[in-house]
């Protein structure tokens, strides 16, 4: 992208005492001091503001590291370098550190307001975005508290003391609540990790609309469904509606403050007869209708419909997406990346060998073993 010369001027004046540097070598006797990631938290817009815009000299690249550049700070000495564990200083004078960090945390605030902003929402809704891949976390968390879940449901019954009711009942309830609360964090787990997919089925399933890839993000859950799964698909439609019934009930019910789609928090004083439920009849198979919203039967229920629905995606209609998520490679909507990718589609094989391939690639640059 072109930097106008008004912007460039600004910006050495921001960095008044820095200047260009011919070294080529990291400095022997220089201190090394390593950067905070609050300090300057994207090390990528310095090596843009150094190297792109002011033209300071890169240098050789040692072991482990990525990038150095080379400059000087009134007059002494300086370089910063991404290495494999972060940013670093190399400082002839370490009494200029402080000064260092003030002035390009203000220049890079400077091209990002005046010069990446408007440039990088142009990306966004161009389409030119890569999605960092959290799908396995998201689904460490669902198995995490599906696992807890279960195992607080499969603990014995406490034994009934007619003598002590209070307490039996109390140890009753206590275990089947404990059972619900880890039951819900794993539907809330388990919906994250769903939503976070749909971008992959996107990908792989409609690239034409995977073009669309910001406005898609903005969409509900069921909106981003229907789109990558037309619903006139009758095993779409299917489970759709088994998916939708879960969400409903449990996530969104209590997601939003106990309040029901159908009005089911609600109750009216009937005369002398009391409280009755807005939804009248309707309320037995409300959340709100139980002392539990969620008992062992229901909880083995839902881990079915997830299972089901997850092998449905994984080994039936989102094959390919399925496998790219689990690699947790990040995910480019780029044309270059699209067209090297569907060039590996023709057999789930051949895919897999275009992600070891990628996986190779991106732990070498990850560890800058280059």
């Amino acid at each position: 992208m072109e930097i106008s010369e008004t912007h460039i001027v600004t910006l050495k004046h921001i960095l008044n005492g820095f200047a260009y540097s011919d070294e080529s070598n990291i400095y022997q006797n220089e201190t090394r001091v390593k950067v905070e990631r609050e300090s300057l938290p994207i090390p990528q817009l310095i090596f843009f503001l150094l190297n792109k815009i002011m033209q300071y000299k890169l240098g050789y690249r040692h072991d482990k590291m990525h990038w150095i550049l080379y400059f000087y700070y009134d007059n002494t000495k300086c370089a910063v370098a991404l290495e494999k564990f972060g940013l670093r200083f190399y400082l002839e004078n370490k009494d200029n550190y402080e000064n260092i960090i003030k002035k390009i945390n203000k220049a890079v605030n400077y091209i990002e307001k005046k010069i990446l902003q408007d440039y990088a929402k142009e990306q966004m809704q161009n389409g030119n975005l890569t999605i960092s891949n959290h799908f396995n976390m998201l689904s460490n968390m669902y198995y995490f508290f599906r696992e807890e879940a279960k195992e607080i449901y499969a603990k014995k019954e406490p034994d009934l003391d007619i003598h002590n009711m209070p307490s039996f009942l109390n140890s009753l309830l206590v275990k089947n609540y404990i059972g619900f609360y880890y039951s819900f964090s794993m539907i809330e787990a388990y919906f994250s990790r769903f939503e976070h997919f749909l971008i992959y089925c996107l990908f792989f399933n409609n690239r034409n609309k995977a073009k669309d890839i910001y406005d898609f993000y903005n969409k509900d859950f069921f909106k981003k469904f229907r789109e990558v799964f037309p619903l006139d698909i009758k095993e779409n439609k299917l489970f759709y509606d088994e998916i939708i019934i879960i969400k409903e009930k449990y996530r969104n019910t209590f997601s939003h403050g106990m309040f029901g789609k159908n009005g089911e928090s609600f109750c009216f004083q009937l005369d002398n007869a009391g409280v009755i439920p807005a939804n009248l009849s309707k309320s037995k198979d409300s959340l709100h209708f139980n002392f539990v919203p969620m008992d062992n039967i229901k909880y083995k229920e839902i881990c079915e419909q997830f299972d089901k629905i997850d092998n449905w995606l994984k080994l039936k209609s989102s094959q390919f997406a399925w496998k790219y998520a689990e690699s947790g490679l990040s995910l480019s909507f780029t044309d270059e990346f699209y067209n090297r990718v569907f060039s590996y589609l023709g057999t789930i094989e051949d895919f897999q060998e275009f992600i070891r391939v990628e996986e190779i690639y991106n732990d070498m640059i990850e560890n800058a073993d280059y």
